[in-house]
């Protein structure tokens, strides 16, 4: 079917209308960080806190440079939902699956030396040590879902099919919720509960997602599979693929680092910055319902090469991103300690987390217009200079920690924390004329 490029809406009414469905459904991602904490905390162990909190950042680190999957496959499929391409959309959805398939195959072959990697960069006791190992163990076995489900996800955020993506997240967080409280309260699986809760809750977000996209992707003419494994459209996915992987390990090195430093300074600390990191990711997952409808709305403008609807849809998200990150910083700095008191009943960990409250308040804000400009340059596909800049971040967030960590001690990590937020989205806003420019030059 010949390409029929399609008039792109945006306003405030249509980026609120992709953004708050997945702004719902980012939140249920953090919000199960909460229940697993709430759930783990009633044994009364801190040594079982501290290795859900490390097994969470382990995970996000094996699992996360994988959301290639489902972030390639949004800009992707938005940039040929706007040349009006059909066929496009449905080879770009089976190439990502067949993908992910290879990937989660290599993880799992490799997940031993990754599961003790992962245990020598964070640290922590040898009692947090084992439990997390344990937790590891039996959560690895979700990989080929979870990145069934990143790609399934994915066309359906480039579809501008956001409610969807909702529903199925929902189903996904509220089974994984679910499941652990059963099987660690109920049945008293400890942490290895809360792992195999993870498993089965991403076998059936997995099935909720493929039933929407099966009912929405067009069967009308048979799959063209040489246009699936055609060498060059594979290299040049491979290439913005590895360009988003780069970026998201750099992006998760960072958060390693912190949980790092973190456990270095002990039991209590790392279990304090568990608790703030969980709110800070409510601002982040929120934040990214932002990027998302900068990614669809990006994505499919330059898909129909329509300079000003291009142009609206970054203006429009970054207001809107950066006067929520602003709600958030608020309402995080006055509701923390009550949160906090909710969490945990440890006295020590308590007092510690307070202490640092403030700098954790202002991470979202901090973040803001960084997660607004990965949605911008993730639809247009700009990767390397995403890549670019998250390089110079990095380098900016560890010599921060060299000049202050060591006397201000967990202060000093989160304020490095922010400099590296900040950084990212500074150095992205540079970036983005000269890569308007280079897009959209012949419209110019």
């Amino acid at each position: 079917m010949a390409p029929d490029p399609r008039p792109v809406e945006v306003s405030h009414r249509r980026v609120l209308a992709l953004a708050i469905p997945m702004t719902l459904a980012h939140l249920t991602t953090p919000l199960v960080g909460f229940v697993d904490l709430a759930v783990i905390g009633q044994l009364g162990e801190a040594r079982l806190i501290g290795a859900v909190t490390i097994g969470a950042v382990l995970f996000d680190f094996v699992f996360w440079p994988f959301a290639f999957l489902r972030m390639g496959t949004a800009g992707l499929t938005a940039q040929a939902l706007g040349a009006g391409d059909s066929e496009s959309q449905r080879i770009i959805l089976v190439r990502a699956l067949l993908l992910g398939l290879v990937c989660a195959f290599a993880l799992l072959l490799l997940s031993v030396s990754l599961r003790e990697g992962g245990l020598w960069l964070t640290g922590g006791s040898p009692d947090v040590q084992e439990a997390t190992r344990a937790y590891f163990s039996i959560r690895v076995w979700s990989a080929p879902f979870v990145f069934a489900n990143y790609t399934l996800l994915g066309w359906l955020i480039g579809m501008g099919r956001t409610g969807l993506g909702l529903i199925t997240q929902i189903i996904l967080n509220i089974s994984n919720a679910a499941g652990a409280a059963l099987l660690t309260l109920h049945f008293h699986l400890g942490v290895e509960g809360l792992a195999l809760a993870a498993v089965l809750s991403e076998i059936v977000g997995t099935m909720a997602c493929a039933y929407f996209v099966v009912r929405l992707v067009d069967r009308r003419h048979a799959l063209n599979w040489k246009a699936v494994l055609e060498p060059s459209s594979l290299v040049a996915l491979m290439a913005i693929n590895g360009d988003i992987m780069l970026r998201s390990l750099l992006l998760l090195g960072g958060f390693l680092f912190f949980t790092r430093q973190g456990a270095a300074q002990g039991d209590v600390t790392v279990a304090a910055n568990g608790l703030l990191m969980n709110l800070f990711l409510i601002g982040a997952y929120t934040l990214d319902g932002f990027a998302t409808a900068a990614e669809q709305l990006c994505g499919q403008a330059l898909g129909a090469r329509n300079l000003a609807a291009f142009r609206a849809a970054t203006t429009l998200t970054r207001y809107w991103s950066l006067g929520y990150g602003v709600l958030l910083a608020v309402v995080f700095y006055l509701a923390g300690p009550a949160v906090i008191a909710a969490m945990t009943g440890n006295e020590e960990v308590r007092l510690a987390a307070e202490s640092v409250l403030p700098f954790a308040a202002l991470a979202p804000f901090a973040g803001a217009l960084a997660f607004q400009l990965d949605g911008v340059f993730i639809g247009a596909t700009w990767t390397a200079a995403m890549r670019n800049m998250m390089v110079l971040s990095f380098v900016l967030y560890i010599a921060t920690f060299a000049l202050i960590g060591g006397w201000l001690g967990n202060a000093g990590l989160w304020l490095s924390l922010l400099v590296f937020l900040g950084a990212r989205g500074i150095s992205l806003l540079f970036a983005y004329r000269r890569e308007f420019a280079r897009s959209f030059h012949t419209l110019v």
